[in-house]
């Protein structure tokens, strides 16, 4: 989806459709310099670092393949993404298929998952792209046919 920003600098998104704001992405201009960044609520937390001589929380640039799990999310729930070429710590500033991992929703119930964007500042477009997240009741099935397996293999050797 190419947003148009409502707010009028930040949407909000329900990625798992249960009524409620799981994620809120900032597209603004400061000076004329365009900036981007994001937030997410409840218990949820970007997968960030914090760097600069004011530890200022920036969103992790991921690629394909990178984890997103309780080890990788934080420190923070709320990070830049990019700030213009003049900022060594921005990892957004020109990325046309990036992630951002996350976690959302309320614990003991996360959820881990990924929003795909498309960032370039020298035209000052941000484009969200798609996200997903795995089901609990997906997690569940997987992890209940693993057992089965293991249960199968172990009847398989004591015979």
């Amino acid at each position: 989806i190419d947003p148009a920003f409502p707010d009028p600098y930040r949407l909000y998104l329900d990625l798992d459709s249960d009524s409620f704001t799981d994620v809120a992405l900032q597209h603004a201009f400061f000076g004329g310099t365009p900036y981007q960044g994001a937030s997410v609520f409840g218990s949820g937390q970007l997968v960030g670092f914090n760097a600069g001589p004011s530890n200022y929380a920036y969103v992790s640039h991921l690629t394909e393949g990178d984890l997103i799990d309780p080890t990788t999310v934080g420190p923070t729930f709320f990070g830049s993404m990019a700030f213009s070429t003049l900022n060594p710590n921005a990892e957004f500033n020109s990325a046309p298929d990036a992630f951002l991992g996350l976690s959302f929703g309320t614990a003991p119930n996360l959820r881990y998952g990924w929003i795909r964007v498309g960032v370039e500042n020298a035209s000052a477009s941000f484009v969200i792209k798609d996200w997903a997240y795995p089901e609990p009741g997906t997690l569940g099935l997987l992890a209940a046919g693993a057992a089965g397996l293991a249960a199968i293999r172990s009847r398989r050797s004591q015979s």
